[in-house]
């Protein structure tokens, strides 16, 4: 009873979390103008649906990032702060009530009529799942190594100029964190790891059901789908590969950023597919807002995320016909993302002297910036981790494996360490490391785009052959329009391979990409028979097996557990249901300047060696990297003031 319970107390959460978000995502589309005009920011409210409905959630996501950003720089994250947003996302739903309540007199009927009852049903029982798999114990790696801690250091206090300097991957400036933070205050205070990447993961997998009830629908006639609902379609199978990792139950970045890019791709997919004449003006702002977040959110989503803003800029101010309108549109999408950007640029060079850390660019003059030898070897960690260090790891474990351990010579890196990698050596191990490191992130949707792409270009052919249309006759191929989609996918495969070519930076664009292929296909022609939209949907259910197969062995692999007692569901854990976090002893280190910092001790009490991991540490602590001795307080005795580092002349640290 008590998982029970606790799934229950999760899901009323996000039922208030996203009723919020929602509202605050409609005010922003109300006050721009929607419903004034057939050229306002939003629909009408008698037009609203559900494209409105998650559209309004995820811009309510961005304005949540946007105020937290801009109100740390004056106070710490506080349950306040929370309750602030949450009523002005209530009263916004409250202001567009005719909206929502045509919307969702509209899903109601069609549930009664039968057209939609089996969506519905189908986000219930995702909804219960995801609730279930929240009730984890939240031990990602990374979350024990910095997010806990950041979220610590954002609710006890404002941004503090030089946190970097503690630890480098504190300033990372992920502002996901800042959301997690505020979710970890009042009734959650301890417990936002369950709730915070859930909900997000819920409003992309109703957009992924909703995709392929569109298309079940379409095969019987009853609805019409077209090349946007096979791409959302296809985003069940990382829905579900998020949901069996670690992901739900911590607050690890790549689920809010991967979701946002996500939900970005397939917007921008289904803008352009609209035309010129038909594009509307909240496209190509709810591009750039999108766009915006998830550089916030993560840097390495960066490539991507400019080239969809520069093709909504372009594609918007080609087609809108009237220059007065195109202006105004395209000034709204550079005040909005300014709205983003600009404080998140500024709590970088607040967190670490550096705007773009890890990253030189742009590097301020103030005090407490951090070395650029500590700031040099993060950034080489972290690139060489992934082309060096994993390949060594992998190919040991291969070879261990009689079976396969003919394949561990085709991994076989030709270094022996990680900062030994010279010039592009270390590609052909990398590659032949995917299938091991990255199935389901990255070899598997590149399957599905190769397989696409060559049905849907043996479908135009045939279509031209036969001097007809393909598909859809209503929409047609939309060359230009996937060719512009296929930009900015392009962009962050390009700039993932050559900066940090690991599977956790790239499998959202690889899935865009396989589901981008995917809707070509069926743009082409292929698959667009009764039969072929009910296998289409028949495919992306059943890919999400190997997702869920994958998650349990990897869990085996890392963790050493049984993955039947984890996978698909999660047991009921000794708090009340949940799985708590896990523990570290931790001890003292003493700066040359006397600062004293927590860091996990060598061994725990049973005398076996611990990770570098911090959980729930108090502060300051820091775990990786090595902390650096000549580490001082900007003003004494004060943490939020912030820290430097600042040579001693006798460097003689000690353990206290």
């Amino acid at each position: 009873m008590q998982m029970i319970g606790a799934m229950a107390a999760v899901l009323a959460t996000w039922c208030v979390l996203g009723a919020a978000m929602v509202g605050l995502g409609s005010i922003v589309l109300r006050a721009a103008g929607a419903g004034r005009s057939e050229h306002a920011l939003s629909a009408s409210a008698e037009r609203w649906g559900s494209e409105e409905v998650l559209r309004s959630f995820w811009l309510g996501f961005a304005v949540v990032i946007a105020v937290l950003q801009a109100g740390h720089f004056f106070a710490p994250v506080s349950f306040m702060t929370e309750l602030t947003l949450v009523a002005a996302g209530l009263a916004g739903l409250a202001w567009n009530g005719p909206a929502f309540a045509g919307a969702a007199g509209r899903a109601l009927r069609s549930s009664v009529r039968g057209g939609s009852r089996g969506v519905v049903l189908a986000c219930a029982v995702l909804a219960a799942w995801l609730a279930n798999r929240a009730l984890g114990a939240g031990d990602a790696h990374d979350s024990g190594l910095y997010h806990y801690a950041v979220m610590r250091w954002c609710n006890e206090f404002a941004v503090v100029p030089g946190l970097g300097n503690l630890s480098g991957p504190f300033a990372l400036n992920n502002s996901s964190l800042l959301y997690a933070a505020m979710l970890d205050t009042g009734p959650w205070n301890g417990r936002a790891n369950h709730i915070a990447n859930g909900v997000l993961l819920l409003a992309l997998g109703a957009q992924a059901v909703r995709g392929a009830g569109r298309l079940w629908r379409s095969a019987r006639g009853v609805a019409r789908a077209g090349a946007a609902d096979v791409l959302d379609a296809v985003l069940l199978i990382p829905v579900v590969m998020l949901a069996v990792a670690e992901d739900v139950s911590s607050p690890k970045t790549d689920l809010p950023v991967g979701a946002v890019m996500m939900v970005c791709g397939a917007a921008l997919l289904r803008w352009l597919r609209a035309g010129g004449a038909a594009r509307r003006m909240d496209g190509a702002v709810f591009l750039a807002v999108m766009a915006s977040a998830a550089v916030c959110i993560k840097l390495s989503a960066a490539g991507f995320a400019l080239v969809v803003w520069a093709v909504a800029a372009a594609a918007w101010g080609a087609g809108c016909g009237d220059r007065r309108r195109a202006m105004r549109g395209l000034f709204v999408m550079a005040a909005l993302s300014a709205a983003l950007i600009g404080p998140w640029l500024a709590r970088g060079v607040m967190l670490s002297g550096y705007p773009l850390f890890p990253s030189r660019a742009l590097a301020m003059p103030v005090e407490w910036r951090v070395p650029e030898r500590d700031m040099d070897e993060l950034r080489h960690v972290i690139s060489n981790h992934t082309k060096g260090e994993l390949p060594m790891f992998l190919h040991k474990k291969v070879a261990q494996i009689k079976p396969i351990a003919w394949y561990a010579k085709l991994m076989k890196p030709p270094f022996d360490d990680r900062m030994e990698i010279k010039g592009w050596e270390w590609v052909r191990p990398w590659l032949f490391t995917l299938p091991v490191s990255s199935p389901i992130e990255v070899v598997m949707p590149a399957a599905i785009a190769a397989g696409a792409g060559a049905i849907g270009w043996r479908a135009g052919r045939r279509a031209r052959a036969e001097h007809r249309h393909a598909l859809n006759a209503a929409e047609g191929d939309g060359t230009r329009a996937f060719t512009l989609f296929f930009l900015p996918v392009a962009a962050g495969i390009v700039m993932w391979f050559l900066i940090a070519p690991g599977p956790r930076y790239i499998w959202p664009v690889m899935w865009l990409l396989a589901g981008g292929a995917a809707a070509w296909m069926f743009a082409r022609g292929g698959c667009t028979s009764e039969r072929g939209r009910k296998g289409l949907v028949a495919l992306c259910v059943l890919g999400t097996l190997p997702a869920l197969a994958f998650g349990g062995l990897r869990l085996y692999v890392i963790h050493k557990q049984n993955p039947l007692k984890h996978v698909p569901f999660v047991g009921p854990g000794p708090d009340h249901g949940f799985h708590p976090l896990p523990t570290i002893k931790l001890e003292q280190v003493r700066t040359n300047w006397g600062l004293e910092v927590w860091v996990p001790a060598k061994v725990d009490d049973n005398g076996r060696p611990q990770p570098l991991v911090l959980w729930d540490a108090p502060l300051p602590a820091n775990a990786w990297p090595a902390l650096n001795m000549n580490l001082r307080l900007r003003k004494e005795g004060d943490l939020g003031g912030g820290f430097v580092v600042e040579e001693w002349p006798q460097a003689t640290g000690h353990r206290s």
